[in-house]
C-alpha cells in the first residue's frame, strides 16, 4: 500500500479480525442448528445452507477460531487505542 502509515495498518487489521470472527462464529452456531443429533466428529453431518455438510466437531472449531479472531481485534483495538492517545 502506497502512502500508508503504521496508524493506517494499526486500525485496519482489528477490523479484519472483527470481520472473520464474527463471520466464523456465526457459521459456527448456525452450524450447530443442523447438526443436532450427528455423532461429534462424524463424516457425515446436516446441510449448512442446503450444502455445506458439517458436524459438531467442526461447528466447535469454527466458534473457537471466531473467539479468538474477535480477542484479537478487540485486544488491537485496545493497543491501538493507547497509542494514539499517549
Amino acid at each position: 500500500m502506497t502512502g500508508s502509515t503504521p496508524r493506517d495498518t494499526a486500525v485496519v487489521q482489528p477490523l479484519l479480525g472483527f470481520a472473520f470472527g464474527a463471520a466464523y462464529l456465526i457459521v459456527g452456531l448456525a452450524g450447530f442448528t443442523v447438526s443436532d443429533g450427528y455423532q461429534f466428529a462424524a463424516r457425515h453431518g446436516g446441510k449448512l445452507l442446503g450444502a455445506f455438510l458439517v458436524n459438531p466437531l467442526q461447528n466447535t472449531v469454527h466458534v473457537v477460531i471466531g473467539g479468538a479472531l474477535l480477542a484479537a481485534a478487540f485486544a488491537g483495538w485496545s493497543c491501538s487505542a493507547t497509542r494514539t492517545t499517549a
